[in-house]
């Protein structure tokens, strides 16, 4: 079991005492008209636990309506008057503003709510400017929201500092810090809802940092309001205490576990959560499950390992791992050809933390990692990757060439003081240096090495993109199993318990070109 199913079992045993009292405006909205029982009772439970703490974690399990939940809660205080920022990740952005009073389309099922919250992603915590859809982010005011909404709040998890200088002032902030100082600190007070199915991942410090942004940082918030001294301490005694009782093996019950856990964390997780089962719901609102007319049966997933090539011709997947581990793929390492008077320069400049080489050798290390988990997805997207690196390749073999022939043709010029940016030539400044944040000049590159070992690197892998692409369609041999399993459920659904066929079929793919 994983550490939050094992408290979510907690929370399954809640009773759904001291809810809050249905308010006759949510009532009379769609929104609230559109939620089964136990999705209300979160929702009367979640805006108890704001009005109180302010701010709530809904962890319900995937698939109960978290987001329909939210929209309710989010409502309730739109009619107070709030002003609301929903926080989500950007492909999750249409999920939210689809049911924003701007929508008028027949697909927002909630028009007549008149939603009017803003709707930005995570990733615009990161920019000081630009648009997102028609919000100037130049001219937000982001200390001005009543209540934040954060979708997927794990991915706050981590509370990571921003970039600073060597006096550790502030060069950027990182998003968490953007959103802590920025939104919930600066301004007016704010209230905050987190959503997320995991808001613990590998350890409770990841809940620790999403609960900070319900105390604006502050390790002693509910102090007086819980008797819990510190947030912090609370959440490292229960992280140890599950850590122990992990390692006595799988003889030890669960029971064991909750008898050893403070009630301090208990307290915690009671006052600031919502985490409900589909075994909860069963066993508390079975009406509601008669509603919906039941949860799906879950099948035993069925493993399936197709050959790459219908007529074996293609290797094996050991041995294309035999071969790229050969590859030095020196497109990737500029820094193994730094000539030795030059050294010194680069090791002075280099990235904090990681030597440049370093940084190269791992970067080497996931290509090649990359190109396996390519050929796992499919042969196609194999061959397409080894035809860009071809490209990449090419493209910096003409680079080089272009830097040696201005060489030869200007045997005067002092190229370690070549001012690149003062040449009219965007092409020839281009072959003049190589990388993008950290640049090595060619003029300090053993170039002829490099020339070889890119010359070896290209050639076998023109040998693997040649004989992946010769496996078309008709020798594609996962394609063909994938065609038999859709036609065989075509032919052969599966049934509900009410014995309805499912002919649905939804495939999921690593990468965009499979």
């Amino acid at each position: 079991k994983t550490l939050f199913h094992i408290f979510e079992q907690f929370l399954d045993d809640q009773t759904r005492s001291d809810l809050l009292s249905e308010r006759s405006q949510l009532v009379d909205t769609d929104i609230w008209n559109a939620l089964f029982e136990f999705q209300k009772d979160g929702v009367k439970g979640a805006i108890n636990k704001i009005l109180n703490h302010n701010g709530c974690i809904i962890a319900d399990s995937v698939g109960l309506g978290k987001t329909f939940e939210a929209l309710a809660i989010i409502k309730y205080f739109e009619l107070l008057n709030y002003k609301v920022l929903v926080l989500c990740p950007k492909r999750l952005r249409d999920n939210w503003t689809v049911h924003q009073a701007q929508n008028n389309s027949e697909l927002n099922l909630f028009l007549k709510d008149r939603f009017s919250y803003t709707v930005l992603s995570h990733t615009d915590l990161s920019r000081d400017g630009g648009w997102t859809a028609d919000i100037n982010l130049a001219t937000v005011n982001w200390g001005n929201y009543d209540l934040v909404v954060i979708d997927e709040s794990h991915n706050f998890r981590n509370n990571t500092r921003g970039k600073r200088d060597e006096d550790g002032n502030v060069i950027r902030k990182s998003r968490y810090e953007r959103l802590m100082e920025d939104i919930i600190q600066s301004g007016i007070k704010t209230k905050v809802l987190l959503i997320s199915a995991t808001p613990v991942n590998t350890n409770l410090k990841d809940l620790r940092n999403q609960i900070y942004f319900l105390t604006e940082g502050r390790e002693d918030a509910f102090h007086a309001s819980l008797g819990i001294a510190s947030i912090g301490d609370t959440l490292a005694i229960a992280q140890r205490t599950f850590t122990e009782w992990a390692k006595k093996g799988k003889a030890h019950q669960t029971i064991e576990l909750l008898d050893k856990l403070t009630s301090a964390f208990f307290k915690l997780l009671d006052a600031l959560t919502i985490a409900r089962s589909r075994k909860h719901i069963q066993k508390y609102y079975s009406d509601s499950i008669t509603q919906l007319g039941g949860f799906p049966e879950r099948l035993k997933p069925v493993s399936r390992v197709a050959e790459i090539d219908m007529m074996g011709r293609f290797m094996s997947y050991d041995r294309l791992n035999d071969e790229i581990s050969n590859y030095q793929l020196s497109l990737f390492n500029p820094s193994k050809y730094v000539l030795p008077e030059y050294q010194a320069r680069y090791d002075e400049a280099a990235v904090r933390h990681f030597r440049q080489s370093d940084r190269e050798h791992y970067l080497i290390g996931m290509m090649k990692v990359n190109f396996l988990k390519r050929l796992e997805s499919s042969i196609h997207s194999f061959a397409l990757t080894m035809k860009r690196t071809i490209e990449k390749i090419e493209a910096l073999q003409q680079r080089i060439e272009r830097f040696k022939e201005f060489r030869t043709e200007n045997p005067d010029l002092d190229f370690d003081d070549l001012i690149i940016e003062a040449l009219d030539d965007d092409e020839l400044q281009e072959a003049m240096q190589v990388g993008k944040k950290f640049t090595y000049r060619m003029a300090h590159l053993d170039i002829g090495a490099w020339q070889k070992d890119l010359r070896r690197d290209l050639e076998g892998l023109q040998i693997l993109y040649s004989s992946a692409r010769d496996v078309n369609e008709e020798r594609d041999a996962k394609l063909t199993e994938l065609k038999e399993l859709i036609a065989e459920k075509v032919k052969h659904p599966t049934t509900d318990k009410q014995g309805r066929p499912n002919r649905k079929v939804l495939i999921f793919t690593a990468f965009a070109d499979t």
